[in-house]
């Protein structure tokens, strides 16, 4: 290395930025992997699901080591511990991927700027959270590493090596250990095709193929394959990703379904840097790098899961191609004065500064932020629970997301986000599939309640309160857009956010009623009395009035168990649209107002201050 003090900075550089932008707070799937470890660690392990309530479900723990490394951890040093586990892992990861793209060429910047592209791209997405991918992630890269040591040297140790991260993947996160075979295919290809071109002449092909024994990368396969048995989930292994792709669950699961390009800057942006340098330049790539970028690209297009790889390992063929590119066209030696210009003490130092100021809101969230979003996990719900139900007789009904929450709190789920444990190919029930449909209104919630004999429910269902929002607010908008007063209109426009304000809460209550059909108004028609009478004896508003006197029932009612209320009339100038929204079809009764429920914030305003008595009150 020629400039260690370069070197060591970004290193720390790298550290910081792991600790800037991996995020504290604890995933679905966290949740479960705590309380499987648990189970293991208490009662050793079996292919059997010990966290919800349905009888003889089969789990094979595809993450059975990860699960109890957390669940150690987790015991010892709580969620606290885990962050620390997860940060050090994607410090190794950044730390890996950078030393490896240095080893190529020697470049310390150009290094450095693709591991930091490469980090951010991953924990803007969610890729270094306690999971079993973490591991995956480090150990595949580690796994590009000494294939390419292996062709290079051409020496057989590294056979033990292959086995060693085959055995520690199928442990530790066994659902991609298919990717350990995948990423030696590349270089299998380009040993064959040099192998049926050797007699040609490829020095001007853009393609480089470079002569690899066959032998070796077979052997390599074949230590992993050996390594895949060394567990105790067996050949499920191999049965585990067909199931999924075939089954209900590859179409729900949102990291199983197909990526959105159009969404996807990263890939985009890697994809356009190989085309322009391979197609418009000189620049010549070798057959396994073009194999392994674009293997990984359409991988990542299958599903979201994969974009994580092609973000860690496709980096590293887009660095060889652009270093490529700067060895045939940089005859002023571009790179090199970059180096050295960055070996300076000053620009070391304002190097760090910009960093540290560029990602200063992210350390601003990093402190704020909690273990556990009690906004995304009914936290209180969970302690009511446990302190007034005998939870463990009963069966609850939960929404997808709050599952493995219950599971950890010792609450036994419906389901949880292990979804493929409660579809037909996996367990021969429909449970999955009953939820589906109840969630999404195709089935009655009384008739699955019924069919599971359910106790209680603790349900979200954010997705139809989010449209209900979106409608008020465009039709607010709407309603803006025709005054030509930009006072009024932006006077207008203030009242929004308290319109939409049940967005902000745990459920929605639509109130309706239908027409309040007066006897005197029948009466007096039936009489032929004149219609300013009767206007002026339906000007008491019965029907307003009565829906006023139990919406304030309700909400104190609301208030003495502790929640909070909101009372609405506004949204309903959105009424139509909502009832679309909602399905709702009674279309003798009209919406008349929407009240906010749920639990109050810490920082509830004070109350306004009262009129006095005598403005409000007329004594006779």
């Amino acid at each position: 290395m020629k400039n260690k003090k370069i070197y060591i900075v970004f290193c720390i550089l790298l550290v910081i930025i792991i600790l800037l932008t991996v995020t504290k707070e604890m995933q679905n799937d966290t949740f479960f992997t705590i309380a499987t470890g648990k189970h293991i660690l208490q009662d050793g392990y079996d292919n059997v699901d010990h966290l919800t309530w349905h009888e003889n479900l089969g789990f094979y723990k595809l993450r059975w080591a990860f699960d109890v490394a957390i669940a150690f951890i987790y015991n010892t040093f709580g969620f606290a511990g885990i962050y620390a586990f997860v940060v050090l892992i994607a410090c190794l990861t950044a730390l890996s991927l950078f030393n490896i793209l240095l080893k190529q060429k020697n470049n310390t910047v150009l290094s450095f700027i693709a591991t930091v592209i490469s980090m951010l791209l991953m924990t803007s997405n969610w890729a270094f959270t306690a999971r079993g991918q973490i591991i995956s992630y480090l150990l595949l890269l580690l796994e590009i590493y000494f294939i390419e040591k292996m062709i290079s040297t051409k020496q057989k140790r590294y056979y033990i090596i292959f086995f060693i991260i085959s055995v520690l993947i199928v442990n530790f996160h066994a659902s991609v250990w298919y990717m350990t075979v995948i990423l030696i295919l590349p270089y299998l290809a380009e040993a064959i095709m040099h192998r049926l071109m050797k007699n040609k002449n490829l020095e001007k092909s853009k393609i480089i193929l470079e002569p690899i024994s066959i032998k070796m990368l077979i052997i390599a396969i074949l230590c992993l394959a050996l390594g895949s048995f060394i567990s105790p989930i067996g050949t499920y292994t191999y049965t585990y990703m067909f199931k999924v792709i075939g089954g209900i669950s590859s179409t729900f699961i949102s990291e199983l379904q197909q990526t959105d390009i159009i969404s996807s800057i990263g890939m985009i942006l890697g994809l356009i840097v190989i085309d322009v340098l391979m197609l418009a330049t000189k620049s010549k790539m070798k057959l396994s790098d073009i194999l392994l970028f674009f293997g990984l690209y359409f991988m990542a297009i299958l599903a979201r899961r994969n974009q994580a790889f092609l973000y860690l390992i496709g980096t590293i063929p887009v660095v060889r191609l652009i270093t490529n590119f700067f060895e045939t066209y940089d005859t002023e030696n571009i790179l090199e004065k970059v180096n050295n210009f960055f070996s300076k003490n000053w620009v070391l130092g304002c190097t760090t500064i910009v960093i540290v100021i560029g990602l200063s809101s992210n350390m601003v969230t990093r402190i704020r932020e909690k273990y556990v979003n009690e906004k995304k996990y009914p936290v209180e719900a969970v302690n009511f629970i446990k302190e007034n139900l005998d939870y463990k007789n009963l069966k609850i009904y939960n929404s997808f997301n709050y599952g493995s929450y219950l599971e950890l709190s010792g609450i036994p789920a419906f389901v949880d986000s292990r979804s493929e444990i409660f579809t037909e190919e996996f367990n021969n029930v429909t449970i999955l599939k009953d939820w589906l449909e109840t969630s999404r209104g195709n089935v009655n919630y009384n008739d699955t309640f019924a069919k599971y004999e359910i106790d209680y429910a603790i349900v979200e269902d954010k997705e139809i309160i989010n449209k209900m929002a979106d409608a008020v607010s465009k039709s607010h908008e709407y309603i803006a857009s025709l005054t030509k007063n930009e006072d009024e209109k932006k006077k207008f426009m203030r009242v929004l956010p308290y319109y939409i304000n049940f967005q902000r809460s745990s459920c929605a209550i639509l109130v309706y009623a239908n027409e309040y059909k007066m006897v005197e108004e029948k009466i007096l028609r039936e009489n032929n009395v004149g219609e300013d009478i009767i206007e002026v004896m339906k000007s008491t508003q019965s029907a307003a009035q009565g829906i006023g006197a139990a919406v304030e029932n309700f909400m104190l009612a609301a208030t003495a168990m502790g929640y909070g209320t909101c009372y609405m009339t506004g949204p309903a100038h959105a009424k139509k649209e909502i009832e679309e929204i909602i399905n709702f079809e009674k279309p003798e009764y009209s919406l008349m107002s929407i009240i906010s429920l749920g639990v109050p914030a810490d920082e509830t305003p004070d109350s306004p201050k009262r009129k006095p008595l005598e403005e409000v009150v007329t004594f006779i």
